[in-house]
């Protein structure tokens, strides 16, 4: 009897199994769209590319709703560059712990000892690894200056976040001249873009609909020129810092065309020298 009961309890109707099914169902799909989510991407390609790890691993990870969710909100934070110094930071201590282990480094000796076939492949390996480390420390190393930037505009009023725009850009463009792994197109859209959603978050916290119709016209126009403003105030620096970059890789063909003028003449006077 109290089998019985037990199993009338434990089994579910055709109702239940059908918004269980439903309910799994809709989870597969929120798991099939935060795979495919860009930010998910790029973070998969990142880590297999500064750690070594292989596609499988990663996918393994994203299979658990906790793992989904940690990364969720991760990504969801509102430090634009975590992303990447997290990355730099995980591919810098996993690289070192790797490549410093006693049983590779003896691994290793008595492979090469022996001349084994299979050093050529750990070779390759160690080589890869030592890429994406030295990757990871310029990431590091370069980014790193971002931290005071993003922890400024975090703590200042949306009204004077205005003045922080300059040397926000400034450093960026530094990032894009002297970084060895950040200075491809893709890399610096990608911490633009973060960017430019930090200041529309920031922007949208400002104008909150509650308060501009809750308060007097006169202050909210005020708020939405002062938001106006920014955007037009960063419209504006770009095209100026676009045009001094063309300026200056003008007076850089200038100098080189110098230089080769007097190259030239002097080439001239030896020739005139030797007649």
């Amino acid at each position: 009897m109290a089998a019985q009961e037990e199993g009338t309890v434990l089994s579910l109707s055709p109702s239940e199994q059908e918004d269980e099914e439903d309910e799994e169902a809709a989870a597969a799909r929120r798991a099939q769209r935060f795979i495919l989510d860009p930010r998910v991407r790029f973070l998969g390609g990142r880590l297999r590319q500064a750690l070594a790890l292989p596609e499988e691993t990663w996918s393994q990870y994203l299979e658990s709703e906790d793992h989904r969710q940690t990364l969720g909100d991760f990504l969801e934070s509102t430090g634009p560059a975590s992303l990447v110094f997290s990355v730099a930071d995980a591919g810098r201590l996993s690289a070192s712990l790797e490549l410093q282990a006693p049983i590779v480094l003896k691994m290793v000796k008595i492979l090469t000892a022996r001349q084994s076939s299979y050093f050529p492949t750990l070779n390759v390996i160690f080589t890869t690894v030592e890429n994406a480390l030295l990757e990871a420390q310029d990431v590091e190393l370069h980014l790193s200056p971002l931290r005071r930037h993003i922890h400024g505009l975090q703590e200042a009023e949306f009204p004077q976040t205005r003045i922080l725009i300059a040397p926000l850009f400034h450093t960026i463009c530094l990032i894009w001249s002297h970084s060895k792994f950040y200075n491809t197109p893709a890399r610096i859209i990608v911490l633009l873009q973060e960017f430019c959603n930090l200041f529309i978050d920031q922007a949208r916290t400002y104008l909150s609909p509650e308060d501009l119709l809750k308060g007097e016209i006169e202050d909210a126009l005020e708020k939405v020129q002062v938001a106006i403003d920014f955007s037009h105030h960063t419209h504006t620096y770009t095209k100026r810092k676009k045009r001094r970059g063309e300026e200056e890789e003008e007076e850089e063909e200038e100098e080189e065309k110098k230089k080769k003028k007097k190259k030239k003449k002097k080439k001239k006077k030896k020739k005139k020298k030797k007649k």
